[in-house]
């Protein structure tokens, strides 16, 4: 009986092992760099995943997909010609352009602050929004910068979207810390 308790219990300390040994490795995957030269910018992302530059939405620049189990896109866009926010500060920019500002959609925001990106000041809002059958967590970041490889104040904007499960600030924060403008 002693045997049969200590097997079992060498086997789930096993099975925690397995699953400490990938939290460890959570966002330890390999990253490539993709480069825009039309849009003067570049930036790393998991090697795993793919990029797209095609069937886009108005603005939207690439949109890199990680693998289906992960259900995780990141968005890139750059926003050029938008006079309307001449002399409004980041924050204002974001609040003016944010997606939990339209009553029509189903948005909770939990999280909003200052950050960087590509060591530009930039700002954030993490939220989720409800659809038809699941919720997705987005954090989304925007920042003002004056790119001089295309000669233009860009409005830069990083959204990444995933199911609350599959959330990995690691990544996303990487990818952020990679962004690099003037790079033609």
């Amino acid at each position: 009986m002693i045997e049969l308790l200590l097997v079992t219990f060498l086997t789930l300390v096993s099975g925690f092992e397995d699953e400490f040994d990938a939290a460890a490795n959570l966002g330890q995957e390999d990253f490539e760099t993709y480069t825009n030269e039309d849009y003067g910018f570049s930036t790393e992302y998991p090697s795993d995943w793919t990029l797209r530059e095609y069937d886009l939405i108005p603005n939207q620049v690439v949109v890199f997909e990680g693998p289906d189990t992960q259900k995780i896109h990141i968005v890139i866009r750059s926003l050029a010609g938008f006079e309307r926010f001449e002399g409004m500060n980041i924050h204002e920019i974001h609040t003016a352009t944010d997606y939990k500002a339209n009553p029509d959609n189903d948005r909770r925001i939990i999280e909003s602050g200052n950050t960087t990106m590509g060591g530009f000041p930039a700002h954030y809002s993490i939220y989720y929004i409800s659809g038809l059958f699941k919720q997705v967590k987005i954090m989304e970041v925007l920042a003002v910068i004056d790119n001089p490889a295309i000669n233009a104040t860009d409005m830069y904007s990083i959204n990444y979207l995933a199911d609350p499960g599959y959330f990995n600030a690691t990544q996303i924060n990487k990818i952020l810390e990679s962004f690099k403008v003037g790079v033609n």
